[in-house]
């Protein structure tokens, strides 16, 4: 598991990131580099010997053994961890069980949180750091991973949440074009409401944020010299007080919310228009896809500790909540009234509060994931013979879970089956496991190799399952589970009543109301992207 590091320190703070220095001597690369600057996320493995750090652009590659004296190169993968853009490390996935299929496993680090997204919208903090740690990444994998035995010319990127929303966003971006031949997305694409802010940002507009960030900072802010002050600025305070400072901005102002993510901008490019735009374009290059959900994955978004479902009322009041947290105003009245007539029967006065619950998940885990993911995957599907599109609904609780049971199969529950559920060594411990779980954990690590091999996760049966690729005429979804099957797309109410104005009505704001603790219940939570 070499690992080596890009360059981002000094000077480079909110600017590009550059290669590393070339070096003659011998690097140590037996152990985890330094995980970025972030919040502590108190559900994470301690990581106690992988220390925070600004200099943090360490990658691992993990490389099966060559069973051949022909050392013929391997497919590559590139792995783009999750965590909300505000935390967590490559460090925290273990591939070991991956590479063991033949295949090249990198994993990287990427700036987060105040350092990988601030944006002043503008040419002096255009924002996209983070993006543009990963393009970089992609390149050194490009010009370096022969040396290891990886392929550069068959390159597939995949993530789960964050780090899925990211290589969606990489499919699209005119700076990674030829740079791999397929991605894989686990629960969030670009096509997603939330995926990207923008001057239409109403509550969190990143500018503004920059400016609380720089008052919290002490900074000198001039109208008209704003950006070039609060850059300065940044760059003379030492960063374990910019972070500091960034948290309490994000739980005193923000109840806990993301506030930084991906922008549009043209200075880098990475996002240079709306991702509606850019996968409509007609200069879009088209590669194999995998996408998918979990089939609760929205169920995080619900807050019910106590484990006493809602009443109706409380049920339109948490979906109000929703809809003017997710979407710009001019669409909250005509949202609320589809999705109440499209989730709720007729006789919704006669269901359980457990029921209600339940519906409750499954309208938030369409509105979050479900029908932005079909979105994409039937508009990336058109218009070329290499375009295939491959959905999933990942639909197995782990044994392992922690989760309440009403919270089904949640965000992330992938997560350990796209790694083969390794055994060690602490703390990539999946150790409680059940059979059905190794079966699962086959089938996934199967079919995502596959794919980088071949373009196709299933070029024969796994698990006596062909994968058929989905179209906008033939929409078949595979049910990744101890019994797996390909289904025919059954969600349709997710399609009618969130695919607004195709996708032009996302709001990405908090704002902090009064009268609803069900509003401030799901602000708590922190609506972007959790943890994983």
């Amino acid at each position: 598991m070499p690992r080596f590091n890009l360059s981002v320190a000094g000077t480079l703070r909110l600017a590009r990131p550059e290669p590393p220095d070339i070096w003659s001597d011998v690097k140590d690369a037996l152990v985890h580099g330094a995980k970025c600057l972030q919040r502590i996320i108190k559900d994470d493995p301690p990581l106690t010997n992988v220390p925070f750090d600004e200099d943090c652009l360490f990658l691992d590659i993990y490389m099966p053994k060559y069973k051949n004296e022909s050392h013929a190169l391997v497919p590559t993968m590139m792995f783009i961890h999750g965590g909300g853009f505000y935390g967590g490390t490559g460090a925290l996935y273990n591939f070991t069980n991956v590479a063991l299929r033949g295949v090249a496993v990198v994993s990287i680090n990427y700036r987060l949180d105040v350092f990988g997204f601030l944006s002043t919208l503008d040419e002096t903090i255009p924002g996209n750091f983070g993006l543009l740690d990963q393009v970089l990444a992609l390149e050194w994998v490009k010009n370096n991973i022969a040396n290891f035995g990886g392929d550069p010319q068959k390159v597939t990127l995949f993530g789960g949440s964050a780090g899925s929303l990211s290589a969606s966003i990489l499919t699209l971006s005119p700076l990674t074009r030829g740079k791999f031949q397929g991605a894989i997305m686990q629960s969030a694409v670009a096509l997603c409401a939330y995926s990207h802010q923008s001057k239409e940002t109403v509550y969190e507009a990143p500018r503004e944020v920059a400016r609380q960030l720089g008052q919290l900072l002490n900074c000198s802010l001039l109208e008209g010299e704003f950006s070039a002050q609060l850059l300065e600025c940044i760059r003379s305070r030492p960063g374990d007080v910019i972070i500091n400072q960034s948290v309490i901005l994000q739980e005193e102002t923000y109840y806990g919310s993301t506030i930084y993510s991906p922008v549009l901008e043209n200075v880098f490019g990475v996002l240079p228009d709306t991702p509606l735009h850019l996968v409509d374009s007609k200069d879009k290059v088209y590669i194999p896809t995998i996408s998918g959900y979990t089939t609760h994955d929205g169920s995080w978004l619900v807050s019910d500790p106590n484990n006493k479902g809602f009443s109706l009322e409380e049920f339109k009041l948490y979906m109000k909540a929703f809809i003017e947290r997710m979407f710009l105003p001019r669409y909250h009245e005509s949202l609320l009234k589809k999705a109440l007539d499209g989730y709720l029967p007729a006789n919704a006065s006669e269901l359980s509060r457990f029921e209600l619950r339940d519906i409750l998940v499954t309208a938030l885990t369409d509105a979050f994931d479900v029908a932005c993911t079909i979105d994409e995957a039937s508009r990336f599907t058109a218009g070329a013979e290499n375009s295939r599109s491959f959905v999933f609904e990942f639909n197995h609780r782990p044994s392992y879970s922690a989760n309440p049971a009403w919270m089904g199969v949640a965000h992330a529950d992938e997560k350990g089956f796209v790694l083969g559920l390794p055994v060690g060594p602490d703390p990539f411990m999946y150790p409680s496991h059940s059979q059905g779980d190794l079966e699962v954990a086959d089938l996934v690590v199967t079919t995502w190799t596959n794919f980088a091999k071949f373009g196709n996760p299933t070029p024969e049966p796994v698990h006596n399952i062909t994968w058929s690729s989905f179209t906008q005429q033939d929409q078949n979804v595979l049910v990744l589970s101890e019994t797996p099957k390909v289904k025919k797309f059954d969600r349709p109410v997710a399609l009618e009543v969130w695919l607004v104005d195709n996708g032009h009505h996302h709001n990405l704001g908090v704002h902090p109301r009064e009268g609803s603790h069900f509003i401030v219940s799901m602000l708590l939570l922190g609506f972007f992207f959790h943890r994983f």
